[in-house]
């Protein structure tokens, strides 16, 4: 429940290219970051900020959610994050182990977004999602493993042809007339 205490959220609201890691730290009590959401600009200067920002700032084991990476309306979106990755890897790797940069890779793509985290967490984390898969998903979603940026992620996605008056219930919700319906609903008389 702690975590969720609106106290413990903070929203900061500037130009990405000017936020840097110890403004979030200072707009975080000093307490590093476990979510860090990138949905800002969507240009690839701005993704690319937010990016670095997040790295130097993000809590051991946080997660990066990068917001419209394969959206075609944003290309920015992938350029920033492509780049980087690329100087990231073509950075040698911290010598001190006290590095306050997270070196991110990503784990997870769906729902129009891709997670990033450190290397050590990733495998870890796509172990829940696919625990959990029921609550994220229905039945018409896929999964598979792949290669993102070097990186094994997983992938979630929707057969879509198949959505086509399909739609998944919630809880005492009626299924509509002409739909066939999923989930804790009840069908049409």
């Amino acid at each position: 429940q702690a975590c969720l205490d609106p106290e413990r959220v903070a929203v900061l609201s500037q130009d990405s290219k000017t936020l840097d890691p110890a403004q979030v730290l200072t707009a975080s009590n000093g307490l590093p970051p476990r979510l860090f959401s990138i949905d800002g600009s969507h240009t690839a200067e701005a993704t690319y900020a937010d990016l670095k920002t997040a790295a130097g700032s993000l809590a051991a084991g946080g997660v990066v959610v990068v917001d419209d990476y394969f959206a075609e309306g944003w290309p920015g979106v992938s350029e920033g994050v492509q780049r980087f990755v690329a100087e990231q890897e073509a950075a040698p790797p911290s010598s001190s182990s006290s590095s306050s940069v997270a070196r991110l890779v990503p784990f997870f793509v769906g729902f129009n977004k891709v997670l990033f985290a450190e290397e050590e967490y990733a495998s870890g984390y796509q172990d829940v999602i696919l625990e959990r898969k029921s609550v994220i998903g229905d039945d018409l979603m896929r999964q598979k493993m792949t290669l993102m940026l070097q990186h094994p992620v997983l992938v979630f996605t929707e057969e879509v042809r198949c959505r086509k008056n399909v739609r998944s219930l919630l809880p005492g919700e009626q299924c509509p007339a002409g739909f066939s319906c999923g989930g804790g609903g009840a069908a049409p008389a």
